[in-house]
Formats: C-alpha cells, sequence, structure tokens
C-alpha cells in the first residue's frame, strides 16, 4: 500500500495527502499536532527531535523523541519546502505564522487539515488504490506502522517504544483493536 503511493498521479491535495501519510508512517506514526509544529529546529544532525505534543498537553511527562530520518522522509521535507509561506520556519506549510498566532486558531487549522487530507485520501487515494468504499484515513498510517513491526516480527517493547506508549499493555490493546477490525472486513467478505 505504501509503496503503491509513490506511484500514484494525483491533483495537488491528494498528493498532499499521500506525503503526509507517508511522513507518518516513516516517522513512527507521527499525528498531525506534533507534524504541524515541526519546524527547521527540529532537524538535529540527519535526525527529527522533538517532543510530543499530546504529553505536553496532558501534563505527562514529557519525552524527547529521536528519530532517524529515512530517504523517504527528507524527499518529503524537501518537497513541503517548497511550499512554504515566506519566513516561515515550520517544516510542512499547514500553519501561517500571520494567520495562525494563537492555539485556538492553530486547533482550527490543524483540525480543518486532518479533514481534506483524510477526504482527499478518501475520496482519491484509496479508489485508486482498489480500496473503494474502504476509504484510507492518516491515523492508519500509524496501524499501519505498528503492524509492519509486528508482521517483520519486532517485540511488542519495540513496539511500543516507537509509538509512544507508556506500557507494552496499551500497545497489545492498540494492535488488538486494529486486528478485530481487519477480521470484521474479512467477516464481510465471507457472505454468500
Amino acid at each position: 500500500l505504501v509503496l503503491k503511493m509513490f506511484r500514484l498521479d494525483l491533483e495537488v491535495k491528494a498528493l498532499v495527502a499521500a506525503k503526509i501519510f507517508l511522513f507518518t508512517y516513516y516517522n513512527r506514526g507521527i499525528n498531525l499536532a506534533d507534524i504541524a509544529n515541526l519546524k527547521d529546529t527540529n532537524i538535529v544532525d540527519g535526525k527529527l527531535v522533538y517532543t510530543r505534543s499530546k504529553t505536553k498537553r496532558t501534563n505527562k511527562r514529557a519525552t524527547v523523541n529521536v528519530i532517524k530520518l529515512l530517504p523517504p522522509s527528507i524527499e518529503i521535507i524537501s518537497w513541503f519546502k517548497q511550499l512554504r509561506v515566506d519566513g516561515s520556519e515550520y517544516l510542512f506549510p499547514i500553519y501561517n505564522d500571520k494567520v495562525h498566532k494563537t492555539d485556538y486558531q492553530k486547533y482550527i487549522r490543524k483540525k480543518t487539515f486532518n479533514k481534506d487530507v483524510n477526504k482527499a485520501l478518501g475520496d482519491v487515494i484509496a479508489p485508486m488504490l482498489g480500496l473503494g468504499d474502504v476509504g484510507i484515513t492518516l491515523y492508519q498510517a500509524r496501524h499501519s506502522y505498528a503492524q509492519t513491526l509486528k508482521k517483520a516480527g519486532k517485540s511488542i517493547a519495540i513496539i511500543s517504544e516507537a509509538m509512544g506508549h507508556k506500557t507494552e499493555a496499551t500497545t497489545r490493546h492498540y494492535l488488538a483493536q486494529f486486528e478485530n477490525e481487519v477480521l470484521d472486513n474479512a467477516d464481510e467478505d465471507a457472505l454468500l
């Protein structure tokens, strides 16, 4: 699925959606709130260094994430640099420094951007990949990343650490939830 996305000739919104999806996948399922806040200063020695906005917001013990930027991620960042508003430090042109100044303005922009990305993924990319009405959402990039690690035989401990889960029980629940969804879809395929 991930490799097929690279080969698609898409309209701009769908291309942006595909690149955000792939960036999420290649960077341990990073969520959109964190992607939106990434700046040039978050790249240090070829690595993405950031603190999850979720841990900042919930006052949990904030941990710094350090992820080696793989070649596809570097290409995606370079592509998005071309779309930046002049003078912006953000890696991705989700926020505009002149328009999105308050937390509320950023929240609304992120929510709208997420909706647009999911619409493009579901309406344009999913049919092109032969997925029909099943659709794709940005959150499924995170699921795909976790499932790929599981299929590669990585331990729950490794997957848990990569996903930023506090416990392995959370990771087990997360993986089981996705597997149930796959089984539910398979059940529908078994109908006569």
